[in-house]
C-alpha cells in the first residue's frame, strides 16, 4: 500500500509542474497573438496606403490632362494670366506626380 501512496504522491507531484508548463505555452500564445495583431493591423494598413496612393495617382494623372487641355486652349485664345496659373498647376501637378509615385514605389517595396 505504501508502494501505491509513494507512485501516487509521484505523480501527482509531477502534475504542477505540467500545469505550469502548459499555462505557460498559452500565455505565450496569447502574448503571440498580441504582436501579430498590430503587424496585421500594420499590414492592413499598408495596403490601404496602396489603394490611396494608386486612386491618387490615377485622379491626379486625369487633372494633369484636363491641365494640359486648359493651356492648350489658353494659349489658342492669348490669355497669359491663363497661361500662367495653368502652367504652375500643371508644374504642381507634375511635382505631386512624383511624389506619389515615389511613395506607391517605397509601398509596394514593403
Amino acid at each position: 500500500m505504501q508502494n501505491i501512496l509513494n507512485k501516487l504522491h509521484k505523480f501527482t507531484s509531477a502534475q504542477e509542474p505540467i500545469k505550469v508548463e502548459l499555462a505557460s505555452i498559452d500565455d505565450l500564445k496569447s502574448q503571440m497573438k498580441s504582436a501579430n495583431a498590430d503587424a496585421i493591423q500594420g499590414f492592413d494598413m499598408v495596403q490601404k496606403a496602396e489603394s490611396l496612393f494608386s486612386k491618387s495617382l490615377l485622379e491626379n494623372k486625369r487633372l494633369l490632362a484636363s491641365f494640359q487641355k486648359a493651356l492648350s486652349l489658353a494659349k489658342e485664345l492669348g490669355v497669359k494670366p491663363a497661361i500662367d496659373d495653368v502652367s504652375k498647376a500643371i508644374s504642381q501637378v507634375e511635382t505631386n506626380i512624383k511624389e506619389i509615385e515615389q511613395m506607391l514605389k517605397a509601398v509596394n517595396q514593403i
